[in-house]
């Protein structure tokens, strides 16, 4: 490891110490950066994994990144991953990562224990820069002894541009993340990092990017554990072959849907052509880049291609995935957020501000109907379905107000999240890992809804990524902070004293985050029982959008 200290100005750093390390590929500058705590910490922005993924390498598999003869300047954010909007901040050109470590060298000669965020946002949206700024993960994580690191990874089609077929199989966003993880393989060392010791985490689609790298068997010795927040393999907008679909829209529209080879064609097309073509068919307006009125909310997501993962079946992939810790968590009402929305582009699902604020329990069985009892689903029974599905969720409410809305978020958040997370952390405990689970409950005063109890998606990462002077917020923050530490550093979740039982074949013990943090003994049994009874009853299964 190099240290070479002067005084410089970086791209947006005044006056910041320049620290600069030699690797394999060439030396890195970044700059020292002092928390209000008096930390200090050394960090390094916009460093490359891979080539530039742009001409003919638009909609390919990612390349290496190749050796640099001068040295490197660390110093700014590279561009976000470019999308379906037209911004001035994205480009093709962003498989970039960005490290922070203390910057002092680590008491253990195996050097300091590292994580790897993976953002979510869709496989649509997001960046590593907006979810993570250096300022929050400095304070909030470098400081407590480990070195943090989080990677772009493409989105959209430029990430999951996929035909069906060997030419354009899809998933390159997950082959970005496999390649940046290589690279962090051979450079973690020369930033004094603990190679041996590798936590991925993600959030949301970051999650479910975290359980596909889990089942893959070459990323054996690339990362130790992994942590899935509201996410995994299993859920109905996390894969499927509908991005086939969304991928034949944008070639129809490029008019390369009867070229003989799609893919080539749609590289000769600008950036801002493509974004012309990928707004016809994905709304601009509400900014977040999701299907609308549509249980499956993805337009371009993962699939199974038999190349990214050989396996054909999502139980097999498990089977044959190397053995890991891992720690699943979600939040106690993750969708009621987005069932509705204050906008007025959808109907049924979100739900417009006009309609949210009288939802009765006729709307319920309404958009129930509309959107998960359908021909579809579940053919002729389709109204006997309906039924079941309205009752179940209506008798089964844990609310006192507001019971049709937040019950229609329920059981939005549970094919998205409960049941899939379930199965997959029992799948993979019946395998031989070690799988942890947590709840999260708590709702900061100032982010609270009257309409909709519990925390929502995204609730958590706050506590991560954010500061706070509120003794009640900080407690619960110092409370999930010391949980997510604590596995990094030794893969055994603790947080104030307090362990808990991994998953096992029959149950999911959790442990419930909150001002006043307890243990559950299984989280949401009854819920998963319902739909494996909808799925054995009708032969279609909803969280994963499958006929059984």
């Amino acid at each position: 490891m190099i240290f070479c200290l002067s005084t410089s100005i970086g791209d947006g750093i005044a006056a910041a110490a320049a620290v600069t390390v030699s690797t394999v590929y060439g030396n890195i500058e970044g700059f020292e950066y002092e928390t209000l705590n008096g930390f200090k910490s050394d960090v390094f922005l916009g460093i490359p994994f891979a080539k530039p993924p742009v001409g003919e390498l638009r909609y390919e598999k990612p390349v290496p990144v190749e050796p640099w003869n001068t040295t490197l300047s660390a110093t700014a954010y590279k561009s976000q991953c470019a999308t379906f909007t037209y911004s001035s901040s994205q480009s093709e050109d962003c498989l970039y990562l960005n490290i922070m470590r203390p910057s002092t060298p680590s008491t253990d000669p195996r050097g300091y224990p590292v994580a790897v965020w993976i953002h979510g946002g869709g496989f649509i949206t997001g960046s590593a820069s907006l979810t993570a700024p250096y300022e929050y993960t400095v304070q909030n994580l470098v400081s407590r002894g480990m070195i943090f690191i989080s990677t772009n990874y493409r989105l959209g089609p430029f990430g999951f541009y996929s035909n069906g077929d060997k030419n354009a199989p899809g998933n390159n966003g997950l082959w970005d993340l496999y390649e940046a993880l290589k690279f962090v393989n051979k450079v973690i060392g020369n930033f004094g990092g603990n190679a041996k010791r590798v936590t991925i985490f993600g959030q949301s689609a970051g999650a479910a990017c975290v359980s596909y790298l889990s089942l893959k068997p070459e990323a054996k010795k690339l990362f130790s554990q992994s942590i899935q927040m509201s996410g995994g393999f299993q859920g109905l907008w996390a894969q499927g072959d509908d991005v086939i679909a969304s991928t034949k829209k944008l070639n129809t529209f490029l008019g390369c849907d009867t070229a003989e080879n799609p893919k080539n064609c749609a590289k000769n097309f600008t950036l801002a052509e493509t974004q012309t073509a990928l707004q016809s068919f994905i709304n601009p307006i509400p900014g977040f880049g999701s299907r609308v009125n549509d249980p499956d909310i993805s337009f371009f997501n993962p699939r199974f291609d038999g190349e990214f993962i050989e396996a054909k079946t999502f139980e097999k992939a498990i089977k044959h995935a190397p053995k890991r810790t891992q720690m699943f968590g979600t939040n106690s009402q993750e969708i009621a957020g987005y069932s509705r929305y204050p906008a007025n582009f959808s109907y049924y699902l979100p739900i417009p501000y006009w309609k949210f604020k009288n939802f009765t329990t006729n709307d319920f069985s309404e958009y129930v109907a509309k959107l998960y009892g359908t021909e579809e689903a579940y053919g002729n029974n389709k109204q006997d379905a309906t039924e079941k599905i309205v009752n179940w969720y209506l008798d089964n409410a844990i609310y006192t107000h507001d019971i049709p809305l937040q019950s229609y978020g329920q059981i939005v958040s549970d094919l998205y999240f409960t049941v899939p997370q379930r199965r997959e952390a029992k799948a993979k405990t019946k395998s031989g890992n070690d799988v942890y689970f947590y709840k999260y409950s708590y709702v900061p005063t100032a982010y609270r809804d009257p309409q909709n109890d519990g925390a929502q998606h995204s609730t958590e990462l706050r506590n991560l990524f954010n500061f706070t002077t509120d003794p009640e917020w900080a407690a619960v923050q110092q409370t999930f902070i010391d949980l997510y530490v604590s596995f990094i550093k030794t893969g055994k979740p603790t947080t104030n004293g307090i362990t808990w039982p991994a998953v096992n074949k029959r149950a999911v013990p959790y442990l419930d985050i909150n001002v006043n943090t307890t243990i559950g003994q299984d989280l949401w049994p009854e819920r998963e029982a319902f739909w494996n009874k909808m799925a054995k009853k009708y032969d279609f299964d909803w969280s994963s959008r499958m006929h059984v």
